[in-house]
């Protein structure tokens, strides 16, 4: 407020307190505070450039200067129409100290007040003009002293000509999830790493119900045989080994006793379709059938044994 401004100022104190960012001038004739900064958002007025002060806010620049203190800000890369987020920072990770216009709009009916600012922009400095061709007014040193002092520096003085110029500190960038792209997002992923972001997306996302749904991979030991399908037959295994011959007929015998009053030679047969691979001409070279039944010749050399 004017009063307590002024009594700060002669004593040589700062004053810190919350204002809205977008001025809403004091010369706005509204009913409401809300009336009032719907007309100034019609202006957009959260940025002053610095060779256009004079014009646009001179009474403003000999008593209503101060600084907004940030951890960094956002500016946007246009990218094939695309635009990309970025936060600079500072490469000290200090706050940012950003010059800055204020004004207090004050409702003539009540005391309702709205206290705004505007953030002072200049030319961007030699190593962002990659990214933008304007950039907050940094202050620092002499230079706040100076910018804050509204009593005893005027805006002439040669000391603020000097804030008014491009920041060649160390500032350091970091591209940002597309989040900080809405005004009404006001959360932690605005200033996360993109990369960071991404990570995040795909854990609780559409990667986490993939992962969830995901079977896993069935598992088989070194030696055990793999499954084979066979027709008209139980399951069979495949040897591994390709020199594998047929186990002996005893053996046959043994695991598959004859039921009934079956034909020993049927029952035998049968036995040896539901206990041993199948196998072709080819089993001379070594090789064992693919197929799942015997092959006629096998079948009539067991049964004129």
């Amino acid at each position: 407020e004017p009063g307590e401004e002024a009594a700060a100022a002669a004593e040589g104190e700062l004053i810190i307190k919350t204002m809205r960012w977008g001025l809403v001038p004091s010369r706005i004739t509204a009913d409401s505070a809300k009336s009032a900064i719907q007309q100034a958002s019609q202006h957009m007025m959260i940025n002053a450039r610095a060779d256009n002060l004079h014009r646009v806010h001179k009474r403003l620049l000999e008593t209503r200067r101060c600084a907004l203190s940030v951890d960094g800000f956002f500016e946007w890369q246009n990218d094939k129409g695309r635009k990309r987020p970025y936060l600079i920072t500072r490469t000290d990770k200090k706050p940012l100290l950003l010059a800055s216009l204020y004004d207090v709009w004050t409702n003539p009916q009540n005391t309702e007040k709205v206290v705004s600012f505007t953030v002072v922009t200049t030319e961007v400095s030699g190593e962002l003009e990659w990214l933008h061709d304007r950039m907050p007014a940094v202050l620092e040193g002499s230079s706040l002293d100076a910018w804050l002092d509204n009593a005893n520096v005027p805006f002439s003085d040669a000391r603020i000509s000097n804030i008014l110029r491009p920041f060649e500190g160390g500032l350091e960038w970091t591209e940002v999830p597309p989040v900080v792209n809405k005004v009404q997002n006001n959360v932690p992923e605005c200033i996360m790493p993109l990369p960071v972001w991404k990570e995040k997306q795909f854990k609780t996302g559409i990667g986490a119900h993939f992962q969830k749904h995901q079977e896993p991979a069935p598992t088989r030991r070194v030696d055990e045989p793999a499954p084979m399908k066979v027709e008209n037959g139980p399951a069979e295994t495949q040897r591994e080994d390709d020199d594998a011959t047929p186990p002996p007929r005893e053996d046959i015998e043994a695991a598959n006793p004859v039921e009934g009053n079956r034909p020993a030679e049927r029952d035998q047969t049968s036995a040896q379709k539901a206990s041993t691979p199948a196998y072709t001409d080819e089993t001379s070279r070594g090789e064992t059938s693919r197929g799942g039944t015997a092959t006629e010749d096998t079948l009539r050399e067991d049964a004129h044994e």
